[in-house]
């Protein structure tokens, strides 16, 4: 992954070096492609920052999964569990933040959605113990 950055280096000084000999050159010819190749450089650029992005994301995203896949956490009951483990970690903080925060027990509310509540994310779940 570490060749796509570099090689759009490469690509833009060699675009700079071609701009400065069309810049003292007075062809509105060339002028044009090298314009035209300055967009299509910056849409590399986007493209490769997407790209990482996405290989990141996909990277933590299986991590995850190793991780459930491996015995270190399970999920049961609409929650994340130690492996072996009673304490219910709340799925939403684990997906989006990879935190372990247990879900503590729910006060009597006027509206209650589930028994158990993050204390970080707010969001209630019914467990069932």
């Amino acid at each position: 992954m570490t060749e796509l950055p570099v090689a759009i280096g490469i690509l833009i000084d060699t675009y700079k070096k071609v701009k400065a000999l069309a810049d003292k050159a007075d062809n509105i010819e060339l002028k044009n492609h090298i314009l035209e190749m300055n967009e299509q450089l910056l849409n590399a650029k986007e493209a490769a920052l997407e790209l990482r992005e996405e290989n990141t994301n996909l990277k933590e995203e299986n991590r995850k999964l190793k991780a459930v896949q491996d015995g270190e956490l399970e999920f049961r009951n609409n929650a994340y569990y130690d492996k072996g483990g009673n304490i219910p970690y709340c799925p939403g903080c684990y997906a989006s933040k990879n935190i372990k925060v247990p879900l503590v027990d729910m006060e009597r509310e006027f509206i209650n959605f589930g028994n158990k509540k993050c204390s970080v994310c707010k969001i209630s779940y019914s467990i069932d113990n």
